[in-house]
């Protein structure tokens, strides 16, 4: 029986399957039906203590690894506990040629399983806190945008409000300076430019009525 391929990522667990499959070929020499449970026994007794030695270690190791390295060493607990030990309690079953065996792999996995459900949680819990802090952010930033809409609306809204104050203050004072010269008697220029234009008519149009009667008189004297 060759041994799984996926074995091959992690070297501690490829190291640990070709030990056993020596030691169960050595067996398999003299694989008397009366051996097996001490075989089992041994054999669990093994994985067990492997299983508990690579929860205790990633426990202690855990803050010091680089996220990949992690991932990677969790990678290698999920092998074991779903990989190497159902493959060796199958070699086990093979070797005595039993329908069933009495290696308990899933007391073999606990350490194993509850070390990996606490990650599993605690991943789920990151998650679960990673989007509530994301939502959070995303309401603070609808938020400030809100307020820069409604400041910026605000100050279009002031800065129209004084440009029509200035309008109507330039109109009210043109107004006044209207009504003042009306008061005091003054003619508005144009008017003032017709006036004269006008006086200066009636002045020429005299200047020559006076001419043409200087005129007549002399030829009177003549005759």
């Amino acid at each position: 029986v060759s041994p799984p391929a996926v074995l091959l990522s992690f070297v501690p667990l490829a190291v640990l399957c070709n030990k056993i499959m020596e030691a169960l070929n050595e067996v398999r020499e003299c694989a008397a039906a009366s051996c097996s449970s001490v075989v089992e026994a041994a054999v669990s007794e093994v994985l067990w203590g492997c299983s508990e030695e690579l929860a205790i270690t990633f426990a202690d190791v855990e803050g010091t690894l680089s996220p990949d390295k992690r991932a990677h060493f969790l990678n290698m607990l999920k092998a074991m506990e779903q990989v190497l030990l159902p493959f060796v309690a199958s070699c086990v079953q093979t070797l005595f040629a039993r329908k069933n065996v009495s290696m308990d792999v899933a007391a073999i996995a606990q350490p194993l399983h509850d070390l990996l459900k606490l990650e599993e949680e605690a991943e789920l819990e990151a998650a679960r806190a990673l989007a509530a802090r994301e939502m959070e952010e995303e309401e603070a930033r609808k938020h400030a945008e809100a307020a820069a809409a409604a400041a910026l609306k605000s100050a279009q809204d002031k800065a129209a409000g004084e440009k029509e104050a200035k309008r109507r203050l330039a109109e009210a004072q043109n107004g006044n300076e209207v009504v003042g010269d009306a008061e005091e008697g003054h003619v508005p220029k144009v008017a003032e430019e017709e006036r004269v234009s006008e006086e200066e008519g009636d002045t020429n149009a005299g200047v020559t009525q006076t001419a043409a009667n200087g005129g007549g008189a002399e030829e009177t004297e003549l005759l």
